[in-house]
């Protein structure tokens, strides 16, 4: 794409959402880099902050582009990314972690993606802030491996986790379906496809990630999500009874099924697969606890898991925690 046009005055105004709750440093962290791009003037920034009133305000918080909404715990994951979505005054909603970091150009490119009127979700490639050990390594294949490959902007079915953009107008458009559907990013993406909605990967919308850093917690990240796609994923796809027992029954299968599509995106890279390999019983660990949840969410739906998982998001201890 010709990075000199269009103007910054054409692109359309982002309302960028950053949940925190008391680890403050990091959540500095994350709105310092969206503080750092290029046009940011002309966003908005949306600080759903869950330690109000606890915790020092985030340095940054004062510009007069960020709105500071006060949040109480114990709100379920996709409700208070749908309720962000409702108080955004952007054409488009992007949302961001607090243990991640948009790096230079994100938002630039994220804007101009959204001059196409028919995108209705971007996101980009994601960087391991992390250090880049075989544990670390690990979590980030079995999370964006589908992306490695990607080095033009292509459409895609699911964007990358908790740190994509999506139109306002389209997330509005499921009414009070939108919550369940902002459990996770394949719930939002199966309800786009449903509508022939088109959602782009482009290699120019970068960003960071910092993962955990022991096998305990992702544990608990993987069973938590995974019980809210399990819970919810029926009803966004409208399956039969006998769809829904058949998906059950080969959920035991998924860690098997997995491997492969890892190993087959990380094919040309000879390092990137030794490495793989030497983790691979902590990789079948992990989708096994994710299969497990998906089975959880399916049976008993998400209970009080959105809730835990939107407070794992926020307090996880990470790896190099900044």
């Amino acid at each position: 794409m010709n990075l000199e046009a269009p103007s910054s005055r054409e692109l359309p105004k982002i309302s960028i959402v950053l949940a925190v709750h008391h680890r403050r440093e990091r959540g500095a962290g994350a709105l310092r880099s969206v503080l750092e791009q290029g046009g940011i003037e002309e966003c908005e920034i949306l600080i759903l902050d869950f330690g109000a009133g606890r915790y020092p305000a985030l340095p940054g918080s004062e510009a007069t582009n960020v709105r500071f909404v006060p949040m109480k715990p114990g709100w379920k994951f996709g409700w208070s990314r749908a309720y962000a979505a409702g108080l955004a005054s952007g054409e488009v909603v992007a949302f961001i972690e607090e243990h991640a970091r948009v790096l230079p150009g994100w938002l630039f490119a994220m804007r101009r993606n959204f001059l196409d009127h028919n995108v209705v979700g971007v996101s980009g490639p994601p960087t391991d802030l992390s250090a880049g050990g075989s544990f670390t390594d690990t979590l980030f294949q079995l999370a964006y491996y589908r992306y490695g490959g990607l080095s033009n902007v292509t459409a895609v079915e699911v964007l990358p986790g908790q740190n994509s953009a999506y139109r306002r107008s389209a997330l509005m458009a499921a009414g009070n379906r939108l919550p369940a559907l902002m459990q996770a990013e394949s719930l939002i993406g199966a309800y786009f496809q449903q509508n022939g909605s088109r959602q782009v990967f482009d290699p120019e919308v970068r960003w960071g990630h910092l993962n955990e850093d022991s096998l305990r917690l992702p544990l608990r990240g993987y069973f938590l999500v995974n019980r809210l796609l399990g819970a919810e994923m029926p009803g966004v796809l409208g399956w039969s009874r006998s769809v829904w027992v058949l998906k059950l029954l080969r959920l035991p299968l998924q860690p098997l099924v997995r491997i492969p599509k890892v190993l087959f995106a990380l094919r040309g890279d000879a390092r990137a697969i030794s490495r793989f390999i030497q983790v691979l019983p902590t990789a079948l660990v992990l989708l096994a606890a994710g299969a497990m949840g998906q089975v959880a969410g399916m049976v008993l739906g998400d209970g009080v898991a959105s809730a835990y998982f939107l407070d794992f998001e926020m307090n996880c201890p990470r790896a190099l925690d900044h």
